[in-house]
């Protein structure tokens, strides 16, 4: 989630805090837009996608499509490459691109 900053226009956020987060983004977290209701870091992305791709991988023995939003399909592709989240920005996805991974 982004938090304050879910559905805004990038040209219309703070940019003080916008470059704050970009310098960090794995351990800082968007604003958040309500109390209780937080952006999350890479790190929280990663604890909310990766118990569910586990669970997953240990309940379905077949062929798997998933179908998400750029950012938990990024770390998704991170963890099956064995990569760190620092390189989130070296991952592209392009609108309605399909990739495949074979684990």
């Amino acid at each position: 989630s982004f938090g304050a900053w879910e559905g805004a226009r990038w040209s219309t956020l703070d940019r003080a805090a916008t470059e704050h987060w970009t310098q960090d983004i794995v351990n800082r977290a968007p604003p958040h837009i309500l109390e209780g209701v937080a952006g999350e870091s890479l790190n929280d992305l990663a604890a909310r996608v990766l118990p569910a791709w586990r669970e997953t991988l240990a309940t379905v023995d077949a062929p798997l499509v998933v179908v998400a939003h750029a950012g938990p399909l990024r770390v998704l592709q991170l963890h099956l490459e064995g990569r760190p989240l620092s390189d989130y920005g070296k991952t592209a996805w392009d609108f309605g691109e399909a990739k495949q991974f074979v684990v």
